[in-house]
């Protein structure tokens, strides 16, 4: 999956479950939501950013070494949405 195309697409609950399905445990995969949700693009951001909210909820130990950076990034988030 080519996730920034996906995620420019569109911003619906069927294409962010369809995004989580994806990441599912794949650590990798996490790491590349997360690198986006992290960046400086808000479309990016925001919309990473729900699909990584219910992947880190599913399974919390793919969000552990990214606590520090993600505690830094809420003080200037991309987008709102990231804090949320």
């Amino acid at each position: 999956m080519d996730l920034k195309k996906e995620l420019y697409q569109k911003h619906t609950r069927s294409q962010m479950l369809r995004i989580k399905t994806w990441v599912g445990d794949d650590e990798e995969r996490f790491n590349e939501l997360t690198n986006l949700v992290l960046g400086n693009d808000p479309v990016l951001s925001q919309r990473g950013s729900w699909a990584f909210s219910y992947c880190a909820e599913e399974h919390p130990e793919l969000i552990k070494p990214w606590m520090n950076k993600l505690l830094k990034r809420i003080k200037t988030p991309a987008h709102d949405g990231i804090i949320r």
